[in-house]
């Protein structure tokens, strides 16, 4: 009996550390449309992010641009991106973008490398005494660096259908300091691992595990998040 209360309380003790875990959700779709008979094709990435603790804190990202293909293993491209947060204590963020990504393979696993610069467009409002408002307005430089594997579980380099391990992680160094925003220097970290399954040449989804780590407004935070990516490229 004695044991069983011991059980008991470690169980209890266990879901509740659980529940505290801040655990989000993440959906992104990343979709190429080729332009026919040109090296040019036309990009279009959406995201969605929920959180669980701070409800309702939820982010919509768009992400347009279009690319040049190199050759068949490098890509540069450029675009836009509009984030939306539905935080109230939060603002809308416009960004532009430019990028290089080469991709290579290491035996059976494909690496994916992705460098991006981008152009935060970003504001804050600023309460005074006297109830005054003020909205200042200022520009953050940040440079993005991604590096993906994917390793078919059928040992095929160039794999049509079947389960896949894809693993990556990105670093975010801002390049200037951009208010309480953020310092320069490194401030994001996001890590995925997880199963995937390419249905063909065409469609892949994923779903695993992110660890995001982010140091803002002078702290740093964990967060963990369950996410769902497909892929389409037509």
């Amino acid at each position: 009996m004695k044991r069983m209360l011991i059980l008991l309380a470690v169980l209890l003790q266990s879901g509740v550390m659980m529940a505290q875990v801040d655990i989000r959700g993440w959906y992104t779709h990343f979709s190429t449309f080729r332009i026919p008979k040109t090296k040019f094709s036309v990009y279009a990435e959406l995201q969605y992010r929920f959180g669980q603790r701070h409800s309702p804190n939820q982010t919509i990202v768009l992400r347009p641009g279009i690319n040049y293909h190199i050759n068949e293993s490098m890509t540069v491209s450029a675009g836009y991106a509009h984030i939306d947060y539905t935080d109230k204590w939060a603002h809308e963020e416009r960004r532009t973008w430019q990028q290089f990504a080469f991709s290579h393979p290491v035996k059976m696993l494909l690496l994916e490398h992705r460098a991006r610069l981008e152009q935060r467009f970003l504001h804050e409002t600023v309460y005074h005494p006297a109830d005054e408002m003020e909205v200042k307005h200022f520009t953050g430089h940040r440079f993005r660096y991604q590096l993906r594997g994917m390793l078919p579980f059928n040992g095929q380099q160039n794999f049509t259908k079947g389960i896949y391990a894809a693993v990556q992680n990105e670093l975010f160094i801002d390049i200037n300091n951009n208010s309480y925003y953020s310092k320069a220097g490194l401030n994001e970290n996001r890590m995925f691992v997880g199963p995937g399954y390419r249905f063909s040449r065409k469609f892949d989804v994923e779903l695993g595990y992110m660890h995001h780590y982010k140091k803002r407004y002078g702290y740093s935070e964990n967060q963990h998040a369950i996410q769902l990516t497909s892929y389409l490229r037509l």
